[in-house]
């Protein structure tokens, strides 16, 4: 076993160079000896890439010439990890400050887990803002503990094995922001792997860039999370949600948190504002349904074939071959 495994961290940016000032120096005073930055930068227009280049050198970046999204920024990160041998990458937002010990706390617990597909840290931000004082203290009061399972990793920190994406395919570009992460969460608990998280602290801005496209966030999250629901979900639950969805968007009398970026998106207006968005979010599933039911099939064809490759061979715990998915 490699002592000090390679990771690969992709930052994704979109005109996040004020961000990129605290997060590149934070994620850089990391202590860890085998690790990679890589900033995948979806055609900014901000500065960002000169600034990348002349103040961190050492840093690997990646230039899209359109915006990808959270979805397809991220791919491209994590099939260039790939190909340089990274045996763990993690998915960064660029709003992130970590504490020093986050990459090894977290690799020393997938060493000690091998069907960890997600590990996640102790995030101040995670869901809603949080003050970076707090982080600042935790990190000063910072004690290692046992990972823990957890249900559900946030998007803006997940460190994952690459052989996941071996097994489960890369992130599902059709998501372009929001809700990818449920996706691919779900798509790694389907393969038999598990969710976890290491009490390191990490803090996290929270809507770094959301609140600049307020109402196509908005649209986004509607979308995206019936989306997830017709791929990875039966009937009836799909049902169901949907109808939570309905009920926290255009309920007047509904119990909202604004604290919660999630119930933020969904409520971003008056009833009838929240019920257009819904509809044109509902209309776009209805339009691309043959597309997500035709990607659900792929997903778990995927999914059996890497389950019935690994019961050949229980004892590897990884994919035998070493070669990115397409």
């Amino acid at each position: 076993m490699q002592a000090w495994p390679l990771v690969s961290v992709v930052i994704l940016n979109w005109n996040g160079k004020q961000h990129l000032e605290y997060c590149l120096p934070s994620v850089l005073a990391t202590d860890y000896p085998n690790y990679r930055v890589i900033v995948v930068d979806n055609a900014s227009a901000d500065g960002s890439c000169a600034y990348v280049q002349s103040s961190f050198p050492g840093v690997v970046l990646l230039r899209n010439a359109e915006n990808l999204g959270w979805s397809g920024g991220n791919n491209v990160g994590i099939r260039y990890a790939m190909t340089q041998g990274a045996r763990f990458i993690v998915l960064l937002n660029n709003d992130m400050k970590v504490h020093p010990r986050w990459l090894a706390e977290a690799v020393a617990a997938a060493e000690a887990n091998p069907r960890a597909g997600v590990i996640g840290f102790q995030v101040f931000g995670e869901y809603g803002k949080e003050p970076v004082e707090r982080f600042d203290q935790a990190c000063r009061d910072w004690q290692p503990a046992k990972p823990q399972t957890a249900t559900h990793v946030g998007g803006c920190a997940m460190f994952m094995p690459a052989d996941v994406f071996r097994a489960i395919g890369l992130i599902d570009d059709a998501y372009f922001a929001y809700g990818e992460e449920d996706d691919l969460e779900a798509r790694t608990r389907r393969a038999d792997f598990a969710l976890m998280r290491v009490n390191v602290p990490l803090w996290h801005y929270s809507e770094g860039s959301s609140v600049r496209i307020r109402w196509k966030a908005s649209v986004l999250t509607m979308r995206n999370r019936i989306r997830y629901l017709i791929k990875n979900e039966s009937l009836g639950t799909t049902l169901r949600q949907v109808a939570l969805v309905l009920h926290i968007s255009c309920n007047p009398f509904a119990h909202t948190s604004q604290g919660f970026a999630y119930h933020r998106r969904l409520r971003p207006s008056n009833v009838l504002v929240n019920a257009g968005l819904l509809a044109y979010a509902l209309g776009w599933n209805l339009v691309h349904l043959p597309q997500t039911l035709a990607a659900r099939r792929r997903d778990n064809r995927a999914i059996a074939s890497y389950l019935k490759l690994m019961a050949t061979a229980p004892d590897s715990g990884r994919l035998p071959t070493q070669a990115p998915p397409p």
